[in-house]
């Protein structure tokens, strides 16, 4: 990483990670991660599970600063980023964060490897890029995953205004600059982030690149034909959203939104602080 950041010699990278009963390999990704972020912010989507638990004995003694913040239930990854990345806004507002700061979004299952972190953010300065996002090979996938990928790909580019290869890949990095924008005109509905992400960015005049190949380690069950056809729908509420300038948040929403989570802060047996 070697573009200037706003706040030192370089920029910064946070790493914004939805976690859903993900006890079996969220601490594997956080160590993996780790080394290649400067902080990290988990948004535990409501677990049932021990992961909450896990992840909170992980975080006294993590090597980043690490902001873990839990819904009361369960809002869908779409939901889970919006936390977190109204986080990101919160802390570009205090100073902590500069707009040439890189955001990671990397998922908690494993499927992909955080290995990678430093080469896709390295794509996404080098190409003076806003936002930068992984293309999978979809190789070891059902064909009828395949297929549905390709669609919604192509749905969601001919609504962007931009070729996808794979829209729906859940690992990107994207410049803090982006996030207060995107928030303005992001639902935060279920399953459908990836596709608003992919058409409110572009939309909205930000230099978007989708041809850097990441590896994916495990396939992990994903979306069905129903949830392909809400994401496929959620594109083009925002795209409408953005045509007509209708705006979904403002800056007392978000404040809201973070005033109703419990937030854990760590590493180094720092204090934990909840707030809610």
């Amino acid at each position: 990483m070697t573009a200037q950041g706003s706040r030192g010699s370089r920029a910064q990278v946070v790493l914004v990670m939805p976690e859903f009963n993900e006890e079996r390999t969220v601490l594997g990704v956080l160590e993996e991660a780790a080394p290649h972020v400067d902080r990290i912010i988990i948004v535990d989507d409501g677990s049932q599970d021990a992961s909450h638990a896990r992840i909170v004995h992980w975080l006294r003694h993590a090597p980043v600063r690490v902001d873990l913040l839990r819904h009361a239930t369960n809002r869908g990854m779409s939901g889970a980023l919006e936390t977190g990345f109204a986080r990101v806004q919160q802390l570009l507002a205090l100073g902590e964060l500069g707009p040439d700061d890189v955001v990671v979004n990397l998922d908690a299952d494993g499927q992909h490897d955080p290995a990678e972190i430093p080469l896709l953010v390295c794509h996404l300065q080098e190409r003076r890029l806003d936002v930068a996002l992984g293309r999978r090979d979809l190789g070891g996938y059902p064909r009828y995953k395949v297929v549905g990928n390709r669609l919604l790909s192509l749905s969601g580019g001919l609504l962007a205004g931009y070729r996808y290869q794979d829209i729906e890949c859940g690992f990107r990095v994207l410049r803090v600059a982006t996030v207060g924008p995107l928030l303005e005109y992001f639902s935060g509905h279920r399953y459908g982030c990836a596709q608003e992400i992919g058409v409110i960015l572009p939309r909205l005049g930000f230099r978007v690149d989708n041809r850097f190949a990441v590896r994916v380690r495990t396939y992990r069950e994903g979306a069905r034909f129903r949830d392909g056809l809400v994401n496929a729908t959620m594109g083009l509420l925002a795209a409408l959203r953005v045509l007509f300038r209708v705006r979904t948040r403002g800056t007392r929403r978000l404040t809201r939104l973070l005033a109703s989570v419990q937030m854990n802060s760590g590493p180094g047996g720092a204090p934990l602080s909840s707030g809610g």
